[in-house]
């Protein structure tokens, strides 16, 4: 193997190398930037002003239209990027909200939507600590016993079950530095969804 390798070097120089490492950091995952404070607290400004926006003058939010959507993704790993891509088809307040996230510093609302599903993450991941990993023997026993159930049903609590999972993954696998850039705002971020839930 030894041999192997000393065949190869000699045929890379330090240009092929460079050009390797840059191939390698294009192809790197968009978490590999780190989430600054600031970052952070524009985001929870941001959101403070957008939640007057997702109302009308009835008081009806695009919410309660996003949950009679069958298709509405209900993957909270991706709460907010799932929410810019539903308000999609709500062109006036896809405006006015793409404004405001524009005013507090972000490129662009999916800029936005991606800091934001890093920092609930990483705010789920801290919330999660100590906590033991979720028992899918358990869950699938679970649908074991659900045999008598219409099978439309049995797919619907497979389908939550399996996102459940899923999102637990995702959490549990957040990045360290997300986690403990979010910690400091664990306050703020814990009364901003104390909010958003009423």
């Amino acid at each position: 193997m030894h041999a192997h390798i000393r065949r190869i070097t000699p045929h890379c120089n330090y240009r092929q190398l460079s050009l390797i490492f840059s191939l390698c950091l294009l192809v790197l995952p968009a978490h590999a930037d780190t989430l600054k404070s600031s970052t952070i607290e524009s985001f929870l400004a941001s959101v403070q002003d957008m939640m007057p926006l997702f109302y009308d003058s009835e008081g009806n939010s695009p919410e309660e239209s996003f949950a009679e959507d069958d298709d509405w993704n209900m993957d909270l790993t991706n709460m907010y990027s799932g929410m810019v891509k539903e308000l999609s088809n709500h062109p006036p307040t896809l405006k006015k909200v793409s404004g405001v996230a524009k005013r507090h510093g972000f490129t662009n609302l999916e800029q936005w939507g991606q800091i934001g599903d890093r920092i609930f993450n990483a705010y789920m991941a801290i919330n999660m600590e100590g906590q033991p990993a979720i028992d899918t023997r358990a869950m699938e026993d679970y649908m074991a016993s659900l045999e008598g159930l219409p099978e439309a049903d049995t797919q619907n609590i497979r389908a939550v079950m399996e996102s459940a999972i899923k999102s637990n993954e995702v959490v549990r696998n957040t990045p360290v530095r997300d986690i403990e850039a979010v910690r400091p705002h664990l306050t703020d971020l814990m009364a901003l969804y104390e909010i958003e839930a009423r």
